[in-house]
């Protein structure tokens, strides 16, 4: 061994582990922001299947029932798989528009993330109620 070379061996050791720690401090970074995506997009899935869900509901009420559905906010929770559920605030508001379909939008929020989701539909005409009786001469429609 050469007088130069003394604790050289020591200097190469710490230097390959500080380049080793930080290759991996950087896949650990990279793992945890997908990870974090990854439960991120869970809930927004989460947040626009309940919005379509109840689009569906509020579709109905007005096929149904006609008139309007009033504006609502609810606080429930969304489950999620491999999670625990997640607070949820849903809210619901129709518009009647001059033709007589109604505009109807869903949104639903995760405030935690500030996650949000929104479904708007425009509804057809509604359906008369199975009871009512509809006069054909009105509309323009021959008898059959």
């Amino acid at each position: 061994m050469r007088s130069g070379e003394r604790g050289e061996g020591l200097v190469d050791a710490v230097a390959g582990a500080a380049i080793v720690s930080i290759a991996v401090a950087a896949v650990t970074s990279a793992v945890i922001a997908s990870t974090h995506w990854l439960a991120s997009n869970d809930r927004t899935n989460a947040l626009r299947n309940l919005a379509a869900s109840e689009t569906r509901v509020a579709l109905d009420v007005l096929k149904y029932e006609g008139g309007s559905v009033p504006p609502a906010v609810i606080a429930t929770t969304v489950p999620i798989s491999g999670a625990s559920p997640i607070a949820v605030h849903l809210s619901i508001v129709t518009t009647a528009n001059p033709d007589g379909s109604h505009t109807i939008a869903v949104s639903a929020s995760d405030d935690a993330t500030s996650t949000s989701e929104t479904v708007s539909v425009r509804s057809a005409v509604p359906a008369p109620l199975p009871s009512a009786s509809i006069d054909a001469s009105a509309r323009g429609a021959s008898p059959l």
